[in-house]
């Protein structure tokens, strides 16, 4: 659900596949920690103000080429994501990404900015901090060396203090 005039987006149902391998959205996900609010960036309210004109409250936002849940199986990955594929090789950028993994680029640019893992894990719906850690917690180089200037920081200044 979105409110877009508070910037909000508000996760309440989830994409599942039955035993025959079909699609439906249900009001609950593998967690209570699915199920969250999260804020969304001005661009990205932007991008949904358009893309959301004309549709009713409980239209899909994103569907298949016929309408419905998007699904991967169902040419969507023919159709649309290897036009992405084929772009980003165009532009030197050689990679195996789905549409998935932003997921993981959006947890790992975050915690790489120093957003607290706590937030982190509530954006991602994760029931524990400790899931988003080992997740996420060893993906930035960046992240490790800032800590170690951290301490260099903090041990300069108590090493200052004992000499005083």
């Amino acid at each position: 659900d979105l409110n877009l005039d508070a910037g909000l987006l508000t996760v309440n149902q989830v994409v599942k596949e039955d035993e025959h391998r079909r699609l439906y959205v249900a009001p609950y996900g593998k967690s209570p920690a699915a199920q969250r609010t999260i804020r969304l960036p001005a661009r990205v309210v932007a991008m949904l103000r358009r893309r959301t004109q004309g549709l009713s409250p409980r239209a899909l936002i994103f569907t298949g080429a016929r309408g419905g849940i998007l699904a991967s199986s169902g040419g969507w990955h023919h159709t649309h994501w290897s036009k992405v594929i084929h772009r980003a090789q165009q532009a030197g950028i050689l990679t195996a990404v789905t549409p998935h993994k932003f997921r993981h680029a959006h947890a790992t640019a975050l915690l790489a900015k120093n957003v607290s893992l706590d937030t982190v894990c509530k954006r991602l719906g994760h029931s524990s901090v400790v899931t988003t850690a080992d997740l996420y917690g060893h993906r930035t180089p960046e992240a490790d060396q800032r800590a170690v200037e951290v301490f260099d920081e903090l041990l300069g200044s108590e090493i200052g203090e004992v000499v005083a």
